[in-house]
């Protein structure tokens, strides 16, 4: 068996059961939690860089975090998280991941920028929940001032229902308590639980996340415009212009020519 491979081989060696090596795992785990957090409530700012993946139908968020050491003046970077997304990644999950890690490490304060790539569902997330790259002040900023109608509104509406709570208590406590008959067709067809589940997801759609302010992948904008935007060009057959028509046409050549021998190459890579 294993063990008995390991003590013939390496003598003197002694094999951890699967308990002890658990438990070695976790003890370090925490020290590096501990270590992590000790670092980072010693810098003033931090950057962060994010991504997600899907990989045998399923998919991950991988977060690392970089800094430079007040007393070296180096750059430092590490690990934040790898974690499993359960569903589609859509904007409100990845917002709502990269908050949850932020808070874990107690950072939310310190991160000055994340990058990330182009997709939609990371634009989408920091433009609805990231901060402004440029500094705007609050009565300018109309998303602000809908937040804050929005909690003044619903401060109005409780100090209403607490005032005539107050009011009515003594004619409520007068007043003989009625029972109301509900249908067993109702309950049986879950009208009212499905009326719930849909405020309940309403309001999930509606909670606000604190993420910091967004930094695009230089990499991964060039290669986009070296790859998407190229092939959009090749199709844009609409310009009048002869020289510029002539010149396309040329270039398209060339370049099915030159990433054709690049990708033969990549393939004798991968293989």
């Amino acid at each position: 068996d294993f063990k008995k491979l390991i003590t013939v081989g390496y003598n003197g060696c002694h094999v951890l059961t699967r308990k002890t090596l658990m438990k070695n795992i976790t003890v370090q785990h925490e020290n590096l939690i501990l270590t992590m957090k000790d670092a980072f409530s010693k810098v003033e700012y931090l950057t962060t860089t994010v991504d997600c993946w899907s990989i045998f139908k399923r998919s991950y968020l991988g977060m690392t975090c970089h800094w430079i050491n007040p007393k070296t003046l180096e750059r430092v970077s590490c690990l934040l998280a790898i974690k499993r997304i359960k569903g589609s990644h859509t904007y409100n999950v990845l917002a709502k991941e990269m908050e949850s890690v932020y808070l874990y490490f107690n950072i939310s304060d310190k991160v000055i920028y994340t990058t990330t790539d182009n997709g939609s569902n990371f634009v989408k997330s920091f433009q609805m929940f990231g901060q402004s790259s440029e500094v705007q002040a609050v009565y300018n900023n109309q998303k602000e001032k809908e937040i804050l109608s929005t909690l003044e509104e619903m401060n109005e509406e409780e100090n209403v229902h607490g005032n005539n709570g107050e009011s009515n208590i003594e004619e409520e406590q007068e007043e003989d308590i009625e029972f109301s008959s509900i249908p067993i067709s109702e309950v049986l067809n879950n009208e009212e639980f499905s009326s719930n589940q849909q405020s309940n997801s309403n309001w999930e759609d509606a909670i606000l996340y604190n993420l910091p302010k967004h930094h695009r992948c230089a990499s991964h904008t060039l290669n986009l415009i070296a790859t998407a935007d190229i092939e959009k060009a090749f199709r844009c057959n609409d310009d009048k212009n002869v020289t510029n028509r002539c010149l396309l046409g040329a270039y398209k050549k060339q370049s099915r020519l030159t990433f054709a021998k690049c990708q033969a190459i990549w393939n004798k890579q991968n293989r």
